[in-house]
């Protein structure tokens, strides 16, 4: 799937990590405090969105009395604590060392912060497989659109040789906004019935890269 492509752009959460569990507990804490009800790890993956702080409106938070930036730094607080129980997705590792070995090149973009991305893609003994990664700059989680534009303007990159690998229908947004291709595996944040509506491909797992 990946033969026309030079550079490949990863996104990191739910797509290289294989953090969707730890999502859900954290989310799952936040709402049981706030005496919400929670969200099972399928109902999650049918409603988790970008932007998140509507995604956290949708759930009940009454974000006028509650900032969402208070809310998300809770959960970046929280996932902090928790992150070295995680490990990447199966066959994560042998697709990154082969499309290193074909030549091409890898990058992250990730609506991470990326103090925190850093760290993690060291943790697991990744950072020698990207040229680049490029996280945002606070725990909000926002969109990631300008910060691929940022990239994409910076880089003489032919559109046609990238390719965006993500997990979720905002990892189509930004592809669609920077004018590349997508491709969409389904073990991460959201659910393979919502991302084939995409009309893009959707694997289940990354060996299929292969």
């Amino acid at each position: 799937m990946l033969e026309k492509y030079s550079h490949i752009i990863w996104d990191w959460n739910g797509t290289i990590l294989n953090d969707l569990e730890l999502f859900v507990e954290i989310t799952n804490q936040q709402l049981s405090e706030a005496k919400l009800p929670i969200l099972t790890l399928e109902e999650y993956r049918e409603s988790f969105s970008h932007p998140v702080d509507e995604f956290y409106q949708r759930l009940g938070f009454d974000l006028t009395r509650q900032p969402f930036g208070g809310i998300g730094a809770d959960f970046s607080r929280r996932y902090a604590d928790l992150r070295h129980g995680v490990g990447i997705q199966a066959d994560a590792k042998q697709v990154l060392d082969e499309v290193l070995s074909r030549g091409k090149t890898q990058s992250v973009l990730s609506a991470h912060e990326q103090g925190m991305l850093d760290y993690m893609i060291r943790h697991h003994g990744l950072a020698d497989h990207f040229s680049e990664v490029c996280g945002l700059s606070d725990f909000q989680a926002s969109s990631k659109i300008q910060l691929g534009l940022n990239w994409l303007a910076a880089r003489s990159h032919k559109r046609e040789s990238l390719v965006i690998i993500g997990d979720t229908d905002h990892d189509y947004e930004v592809a669609k906004a920077l004018g590349i291709d997508c491709i969409l595996v389904s073990h991460g944040l959201q659910s393979h019935v919502r991302l084939k509506r995409l009309g893009v491909s959707v694997i289940e797992g990354l060996g299929e890269l292969l």
